[in-house]
Protein backbone atom coordinates (compact mmCIF):
# COMPACT_ATOMS: atom_id res chain seq x y z
CA UNK A 1 0.00 0.00 0.00
CA UNK A 2 1.33 3.52 -0.80
CA UNK A 3 1.77 5.73 2.26
CA UNK A 4 2.10 9.54 2.06
CA UNK A 5 2.22 12.45 4.50
CA UNK A 6 0.22 15.65 3.90
CA UNK A 7 1.20 18.97 5.50
CA UNK A 8 -1.54 21.58 5.76
CA UNK A 9 -1.34 25.20 4.81
CA UNK A 10 -0.33 27.31 1.88
CA UNK A 11 3.15 25.86 1.67
CA UNK A 12 2.23 22.32 2.68
CA UNK A 13 1.46 19.48 0.36
CA UNK A 14 1.78 15.75 -0.13
CA UNK A 15 5.06 13.94 0.30
CA UNK A 16 6.49 11.34 -1.97
CA UNK A 17 4.90 7.90 -1.50
CA UNK A 18 6.48 5.01 0.38
CA UNK A 19 5.22 1.45 0.08
CA UNK A 20 3.89 -0.32 3.16
CA UNK A 21 3.74 -4.07 2.56
CA UNK A 22 1.36 -6.45 4.32
CA UNK A 23 2.87 -9.91 4.05
CA UNK A 24 1.08 -13.22 4.02
CA UNK A 25 2.10 -15.39 6.98
CA UNK A 26 4.03 -18.62 6.73
CA UNK A 27 1.43 -21.43 6.73
CA UNK A 28 1.33 -23.97 9.53
CA UNK A 29 -0.30 -27.27 8.48
CA UNK A 30 -0.87 -29.66 11.37
CA UNK A 31 -2.97 -32.64 10.25
CA UNK A 32 -4.46 -34.20 7.14
CA UNK A 33 -7.15 -36.73 6.30
CA UNK A 34 -7.40 -39.43 5.24
CA UNK A 35 -4.22 -40.59 6.94
CA UNK A 36 -3.49 -43.15 4.21
CA UNK A 37 -4.89 -44.91 1.14
CA UNK A 38 -4.07 -48.28 -0.42
CA UNK A 39 -1.97 -48.31 -3.57
CA UNK A 40 -4.13 -48.38 -6.65
CA UNK A 41 -6.92 -46.34 -5.05
CA UNK A 42 -9.08 -44.04 -7.21
CA UNK A 43 -9.04 -40.23 -6.99
CA UNK A 44 -9.66 -38.95 -3.46
CA UNK A 45 -9.99 -35.63 -1.65
CA UNK A 46 -7.18 -34.69 0.74
CA UNK A 47 -8.06 -32.27 3.54
CA UNK A 48 -5.27 -30.37 5.33
CA UNK A 49 -5.98 -28.52 8.55
CA UNK A 50 -3.81 -26.07 10.46
CA UNK A 51 -3.45 -22.30 10.79
CA UNK A 52 -2.44 -19.23 8.77
CA UNK A 53 -3.86 -20.38 5.43
CA UNK A 54 -4.82 -17.62 2.98
CA UNK A 55 -6.73 -17.34 -0.26
CA UNK A 56 -4.33 -18.72 -2.84
CA UNK A 57 -2.70 -21.25 -0.49
CA UNK A 58 -1.70 -24.49 -2.19
CA UNK A 59 -1.45 -28.04 -0.86
CA UNK A 60 1.92 -29.41 -1.92
CA UNK A 61 2.00 -33.17 -2.62
CA UNK A 62 5.46 -34.69 -2.99
CA UNK A 63 6.84 -31.30 -4.07
CA UNK A 64 4.03 -30.57 -6.55
CA UNK A 65 1.44 -27.86 -5.94
CA UNK A 66 -2.09 -29.21 -6.31
CA UNK A 67 -5.18 -27.32 -7.39
CA UNK A 68 -6.50 -26.29 -4.00
CA UNK A 69 -9.82 -25.15 -2.60
CA UNK A 70 -9.52 -22.59 0.20
CA UNK A 71 -12.13 -23.38 2.86
CA UNK A 72 -10.89 -21.18 5.69
CA UNK A 73 -7.76 -20.00 7.43
CA UNK A 74 -7.61 -23.45 9.01
CA UNK A 75 -8.65 -25.79 6.19
CA UNK A 76 -7.64 -26.56 2.59
CA UNK A 77 -8.77 -29.31 0.22
CA UNK A 78 -7.26 -30.81 -2.92
CA UNK A 79 -8.02 -33.75 -5.18
CA UNK A 80 -5.26 -36.36 -5.38
CA UNK A 81 -5.47 -38.37 -8.59
CA UNK A 82 -5.20 -42.13 -8.96
CA UNK A 83 -1.94 -41.67 -10.87
CA UNK A 84 -0.37 -40.28 -7.68
CA UNK A 85 -1.02 -43.47 -5.69
CA UNK A 86 -0.06 -46.21 -8.14
CA UNK A 87 2.85 -47.41 -5.99
CA UNK A 88 3.24 -47.84 -2.24
CA UNK A 89 5.41 -45.06 -0.81
CA UNK A 90 5.77 -42.27 1.73
CA UNK A 91 4.71 -38.84 0.47
CA UNK A 92 5.68 -35.47 1.97
CA UNK A 93 2.72 -33.11 2.53
CA UNK A 94 3.12 -29.34 2.87
CA UNK A 95 1.36 -26.02 2.21
CA UNK A 96 2.57 -22.99 0.23
CA UNK A 97 1.32 -19.43 0.80
CA UNK A 98 1.76 -16.95 -2.07
CA UNK A 99 3.71 -13.67 -1.83
CA UNK A 100 4.08 -11.11 -0.55
CA UNK A 101 5.62 -12.99 2.34
CA UNK A 102 4.21 -16.47 2.64
CA UNK A 103 6.41 -19.34 1.54
CA UNK A 104 6.60 -23.10 1.78
CA UNK A 105 6.11 -24.74 5.16
CA UNK A 106 9.05 -26.98 6.07
CA UNK A 107 9.65 -28.92 9.26
CA UNK A 108 12.55 -31.30 8.88
CA UNK A 109 12.22 -32.52 12.48
CA UNK A 110 8.53 -33.44 12.23
CA UNK A 111 7.40 -33.56 8.60
CA UNK A 112 3.85 -34.39 7.53
CA UNK A 113 4.08 -37.77 5.82
CA UNK A 114 1.23 -39.43 3.93
CA UNK A 115 1.30 -43.21 3.40
CA UNK A 116 0.30 -44.94 0.18
CA UNK A 117 0.11 -48.43 1.66
CA UNK A 118 0.54 -51.97 0.44
CA UNK A 119 -2.46 -54.23 1.13
CA UNK A 120 -2.43 -57.15 3.55
CA UNK A 121 -1.86 -60.38 1.59
CA UNK A 122 -4.11 -63.45 1.75
CA UNK A 123 -2.90 -67.05 1.40
CA UNK A 124 -5.41 -69.56 -0.01
CA UNK A 125 -3.35 -72.69 -0.72
CA UNK A 126 0.09 -74.31 -0.96
CA UNK A 127 1.26 -76.72 -3.65
CA UNK A 128 2.03 -79.38 -2.58
CA UNK A 129 -0.38 -79.17 0.40
CA UNK A 130 2.05 -81.19 2.54
CA UNK A 131 5.07 -83.45 2.32
CA UNK A 132 7.08 -86.21 3.98
CA UNK A 133 10.29 -85.56 5.84
CA UNK A 134 11.80 -88.15 3.52
CA UNK A 135 11.18 -85.84 0.54
CA UNK A 136 13.30 -83.04 1.99
CA UNK A 137 16.30 -81.82 0.03
CA UNK A 138 19.17 -79.43 0.66
CA UNK A 139 18.20 -75.85 -0.01
CA UNK A 140 19.72 -72.37 0.26
CA UNK A 141 22.39 -71.94 2.94
CA UNK A 142 22.48 -75.72 3.47
CA UNK A 143 18.94 -75.70 4.86
CA UNK A 144 16.71 -78.78 4.68
CA UNK A 145 13.26 -78.50 3.21
CA UNK A 146 11.11 -78.57 0.08
CA UNK A 147 10.24 -76.14 -2.73
CA UNK A 148 6.60 -75.03 -2.71
CA UNK A 149 4.29 -72.66 -4.58
CA UNK A 150 1.95 -70.44 -2.56
CA UNK A 151 -1.28 -69.08 -4.03
CA UNK A 152 -3.39 -66.19 -2.78
CA UNK A 153 -4.00 -62.49 -3.40
CA UNK A 154 -2.26 -59.14 -2.93
CA UNK A 155 1.31 -60.45 -3.10
CA UNK A 156 3.44 -57.34 -3.56
CA UNK A 157 7.00 -56.93 -4.91
CA UNK A 158 9.32 -57.45 -1.95
CA UNK A 159 6.95 -59.84 -0.17
CA UNK A 160 8.57 -62.61 1.90
CA UNK A 161 7.47 -66.02 3.09
CA UNK A 162 7.91 -66.63 6.82
CA UNK A 163 7.53 -69.84 8.82
CA UNK A 164 6.73 -70.11 12.50
CA UNK A 165 4.34 -68.35 14.88
CA UNK A 166 3.97 -64.57 15.10
CA UNK A 167 5.40 -63.14 18.33
CA UNK A 168 4.81 -59.57 19.55
CA UNK A 169 7.76 -57.86 21.26
CA UNK A 170 7.19 -54.69 23.31
CA UNK A 171 9.74 -52.18 24.57
CA UNK A 172 9.03 -51.59 28.26
CA UNK A 173 10.55 -48.10 28.12
CA UNK A 174 8.91 -46.72 24.96
CA UNK A 175 5.82 -48.92 25.01
CA UNK A 176 6.26 -49.54 21.28
CA UNK A 177 5.39 -53.06 20.15
CA UNK A 178 6.44 -54.78 16.94
CA UNK A 179 5.76 -58.25 15.53
CA UNK A 180 8.23 -60.99 14.64
CA UNK A 181 6.83 -63.26 11.97
CA UNK A 182 9.25 -66.16 12.36
CA UNK A 183 12.05 -67.25 10.02
CA UNK A 184 12.20 -65.62 6.59
CA UNK A 185 12.52 -67.91 3.58
CA UNK A 186 14.05 -67.21 0.17
CA UNK A 187 11.12 -65.90 -1.86
CA UNK A 188 10.32 -65.23 -5.52
CA UNK A 189 7.17 -63.22 -6.20
CA UNK A 190 5.88 -64.53 -9.53
CA UNK A 191 2.71 -62.42 -9.56
CA UNK A 192 0.20 -60.85 -7.22
CA UNK A 193 -1.36 -64.31 -6.79
CA UNK A 194 1.67 -66.64 -6.84
CA UNK A 195 4.88 -67.00 -4.85
CA UNK A 196 7.61 -69.62 -5.13
CA UNK A 197 9.77 -70.41 -2.13
CA UNK A 198 11.78 -73.07 -0.30
CA UNK A 199 10.60 -73.75 3.23
CA UNK A 200 12.53 -75.46 5.98
CA UNK A 201 10.73 -78.54 7.34
CA UNK A 202 10.64 -80.75 10.37
CA UNK A 203 8.15 -83.39 11.38
CA UNK A 204 4.81 -81.79 12.30
CA UNK A 205 2.84 -78.78 11.08
CA UNK A 206 4.84 -75.89 9.65
CA UNK A 207 3.12 -72.49 10.03
CA UNK A 208 3.44 -70.56 6.76
CA UNK A 209 2.53 -66.94 6.04
CA UNK A 210 3.31 -64.19 3.52
CA UNK A 211 4.43 -60.74 4.68
CA UNK A 212 4.12 -57.66 2.47
CA UNK A 213 6.61 -54.80 2.96
CA UNK A 214 5.84 -51.37 4.41
CA UNK A 215 4.25 -48.91 4.15
CA UNK A 216 1.17 -50.82 5.20
CA UNK A 217 1.48 -54.47 4.24
CA UNK A 218 1.92 -56.91 7.08
CA UNK A 219 1.28 -60.62 7.54
CA UNK A 220 -1.31 -62.77 5.84
CA UNK A 221 -3.39 -65.45 7.49
CA UNK A 222 -1.46 -68.53 8.67
CA UNK A 223 -1.72 -71.74 6.68
CA UNK A 224 -0.45 -75.11 7.93
CA UNK A 225 1.94 -77.25 5.90
CA UNK A 226 1.89 -80.78 7.39
CA UNK A 227 5.13 -82.79 7.31
CA UNK A 228 4.91 -86.52 7.99
CA UNK A 229 7.96 -88.62 8.70
CA UNK A 230 9.96 -90.83 11.02
CA UNK A 231 12.03 -90.02 14.03
CA UNK A 232 14.16 -92.15 16.30
CA UNK A 233 14.75 -91.70 19.99
CA UNK A 234 16.99 -93.97 22.02
CA UNK A 235 16.65 -94.33 25.76
CA UNK A 236 19.02 -96.20 28.11
CA UNK A 237 17.13 -98.08 30.82
CA UNK A 238 18.40 -99.79 33.93
CA UNK A 239 20.06 -103.17 34.00
CA UNK A 240 21.91 -102.52 30.73
CA UNK A 241 18.77 -102.84 28.57
CA UNK A 242 18.67 -100.41 25.65
CA UNK A 243 15.27 -99.61 24.13
CA UNK A 244 14.81 -97.89 20.74
CA UNK A 245 11.48 -96.11 20.14
CA UNK A 246 10.63 -95.29 16.54
CA UNK A 247 7.59 -93.26 15.50
CA UNK A 248 6.06 -92.58 12.10
CA UNK A 249 3.56 -89.76 11.54
CA UNK A 250 0.86 -90.91 9.12
CA UNK A 251 -2.15 -88.68 8.44
CA UNK A 252 -1.64 -86.89 11.72
CA UNK A 253 -1.44 -90.09 13.84
CA UNK A 254 1.74 -91.45 15.37
CA UNK A 255 2.39 -95.19 14.93
CA UNK A 256 5.08 -96.55 17.25
CA UNK A 257 7.42 -99.53 17.01
CA UNK A 258 9.35 -100.70 20.05
CA UNK A 259 12.70 -102.31 19.37
CA UNK A 260 14.59 -104.12 22.16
Amino acid sequence: FPVTVVNPGEFGGTSNAQTFRVDNPMPSPEEFSPEFVLKGSPDFELTVTGTKFVSGSKIVWDGVEKETTYISGGELRATISASDVVNARFVDISVYNPPPGGGLYENLDDPLTFEVRNPVPTVTSIDPPGTSILDGVEGPDHSFGVPVTIFGTNFEPGADVHIGPTVIFCNEITGICSPSYGDRMETTVVSSTEIQTFIDINVGDVIVKVVNPQPGGGASNDILFPVSGEFQKKNQFCCGLKVELTGILILGLWQYRLLL
